[in-house]
């Protein structure tokens, strides 16, 4: 992310290709608009989205009337064991555990719990 900003504050030193490309995608909501300039632009081309979206939305009133809303839902993580294989795997570049490796596991796991 740091050097995105580097690169939106030194606009001067890019190639003109690249300076109009990346105020091409701010001007488009792509980038996160900084300026007041580029947020004017950015609304500009979304002025009618904007709109839409503000009248389907009740009034902010309405919406405090309502109060705090209860939590009343829960996400399982529920994997399944070859998917997590899998991803094992490819974390260790495709290689499988040595015995070596698989007992410390075992014994870390083991003093985890005592």
């Amino acid at each position: 992310m740091s050097d995105l900003k580097i690169i939106l504050n030194n606009l001067d030193d890019l190639s003109d290709f690249e300076s109009r490309l990346i105020r091409s995608l701010k001007g488009n909501g792509c980038i996160f608009p900084i300026t007041e300039e580029e947020i004017e632009q950015f609304e500009a081309c979304y002025i009618k989205d904007i709109q839409k979206v503000a009248s389907k939305l009740p009034p902010a009133n309405e919406i405090l009337k309502r109060g705090k809303l209860e939590k009343k839902w829960t996400i399982n993580a529920v994997a399944d064991e070859n998917v997590v294989q899998n991803m094992a795997q490819a974390a260790r570049d495709g290689k499988t555990l040595t015995d070596s490796l698989r007992q410390k596991m075992l014994d870390d796991r083991k003093k985890s719990k005592t």
